[in-house]
């Protein structure tokens, strides 16, 4: 009883601490043209980090495509204590993933679907990939697929991550902050940059 009263006066404590706040834009193209946008919030307010990012993109490419995301991950003392991605696609829901800490565990929901990773920490996940160059980090959490992810430093300042399906990013850093992601897929290729 005692021990959660101490952790509710923290709790408390830190939410009364003055947040500091970080809004980063990246214009997404395909082909040469802007199809959208992704926005990255990062908010830290004492030891907890909490990260949204949005992204609405339409683009054309056998028929018309909008794609809407909204991803949040909430770090304290660097691990990861809840994520969670959604997705919808032309206003149908095609993802609803979250991640949350356990004691040692982390429990992955997938469509109301619950599995355990047993995994004592998270401490990097491809969301903090934007805010954070990945050096000497060799793997990557993925909200999304729900596991880790292999980074390649393939240049300086810049990292290749494949996805389970095969795919890949390309991440590029500049002054330790992700300046590009290049998207490479079978039926396209997209580029995000950031907006100075």
């Amino acid at each position: 009883m005692r021990a959660n009263i101490l952790s509710l006066i923290l709790i408390f404590c830190a939410l009364q601490l003055p947040a500091q706040q970080n809004i980063s834009t990246y214009v997404v193209r395909y082909k040469g043209e802007d199809i959208g946008t992704l926005k990255l919030q990062q908010t830290v307010r004492g030891d907890t980090i909490h990260y949204r990012m949005t992204s609405d993109i339409k683009t054309r490419f056998i028929f018309n495509i909008h794609v809407k995301s909204v991803e949040e991950s909430v770090f304290q003392n660097g691990r990861l204590l809840y994520s969670a991605v959604n997705r919808t696609v032309n206003g149908d829901e095609k993802v609803k993933k979250q991640t949350k800490a356990g004691n040692k565990i982390y429990t992955l929901s997938d469509e109301g679907k619950s599995v355990v990773l047993y995994q004592e920490s998270i401490g990097y996940n491809l969301m903090r990939m934007y805010c954070l160059e990945p050096v000497n980090i060799s793997k990557v959490y993925s909200d999304n697929y729900q596991k880790f992810l292999p980074i390649t430093k393939i240049k300086a300042h810049t990292y290749k991550v494949v996805l389970p399906d095969g795919n890949y990013n390309y991440y590029s850093y500049t002054n330790g902050i992700c300046s590009k992601v290049e998207v490479f897929n079978p039926l396209y290729n997209m580029e995000m940059n950031l907006r100075n």
